[in-house]
């Protein structure tokens, strides 16, 4: 369950919303846009949903670009009729938008909601490779991204194999070669980092982030991420969650290729860092 802030004055349309996503997700609604920026001031909203185009508090493209840049780490979903205005479509895109929702085509609940789930999850896989650009390969950042896009559809092995146009053999042994954990290690901390996303989320359980994530039981979450992280859930979110879990990788990473490694092109401890801070940090 995600905290999302609304922004849709129009009272059909919010309902709408409400009815796709409130069993789901917990929502705030705003009625203005200076009311969407206190929340996400006050709050650690995962989500926001917005029609920039209503008639009662329109929004401009450089507003909604402030927005993406003041919080990276917030899904931002455009819903909204886009009739006459279809070249907006380009520069939301370019504005970093991570998804949009037709409203002219009168879309069924079930698409609205995972149109919504859908952003939720590319916005962190795009923040992650993001981090990982420079520091990890090209095959290991496309890799992590499609695990934690596909983190809650229980991948296998031969799944991530096909997405990256390889076999599993074939990947295995090129992530061996370029230091990188193995294939079914790369699906594990796909979930984990989703894992630490959705513990964010306030009065979210271990326990529902573990089915929905496709363990058994919380107990087993909490295994996985006491094993990569050396943290239980609680002691991962007071240490800063999904950064936390992805220093982790990159550890993990080193220790796959050795000591050579570390003496060679990896970035040190310090540049990690700051990368992790550029990415994961809400300035």
């Amino acid at each position: 369950m995600a905290l999302l802030a609304l922004h849709q004055p129009d009272a059909a349309a919010r309902a709408r919303l409400s009815d796709a996503l409130g069993e789901h997700h917990e929502l705030l609604e705003c009625e203005t846009w200076s009311a969407l920026w206190e929340t996400a001031l006050g709050h650690h909203v995962d989500g926001a949903v917005v029609d920039p185009y209503n008639s009662f508090d329109p929004v401009s493209l450089p507003e909604l670009l402030h927005l993406r840049r003041r919080f990276p780490g917030m899904a931002i979903v455009v819903f909204a009729d886009f009739d006459g205005r279809e070249l907006d479509l380009y520069h939301l895109g370019r504005l970093g938008v991570d998804g949009v929702i037709l409203a002219e085509e009168e879309q069924g609940l079930r698409k609205i909601r995972d149109a919504v789930e859908m952003a939720l999850g590319d916005s962190l896989a795009k923040r992650v490779s993001e981090a990982l650009e420079g520091v990890v390969s090209p095959t290991g950042i496309r890799c992590v991204e499609w695990a934690v896009r596909h983190a809650e559809q229980s991948p296998q092995v031969r799944d991530l194999a096909r997405a990256v146009r390889s076999s599993p053999r074939a990947l295995a042994r090129e992530l061996k070669e370029e230091g990188l954990p193995s294939p079914r290690h790369i699906l594990l901390w796909g979930r984990l980092l989703q894992a630490a996303r959705l513990l964010e989320v306030e009065d979210a359980t271990v326990e529902e982030v573990a089915f929905r994530l496709g363990y058994a039981t919380a107990a087993s979450l909490g295994r996985a991420l006491k094993e990569q992280t050396g943290l239980s859930p609680t002691e991962l979110m007071e240490a800063g969650g999904a950064e936390r879990v992805l220093g982790a990788f990159l550890e993990a990473c080193e220790d796959a290729l050795g000591d050579a490694a570390r003496q060679g092109s990896w970035a040190t401890s310090a540049v990690r860092k700051a990368l992790l801070r550029s990415f994961f940090k809400e300035e």
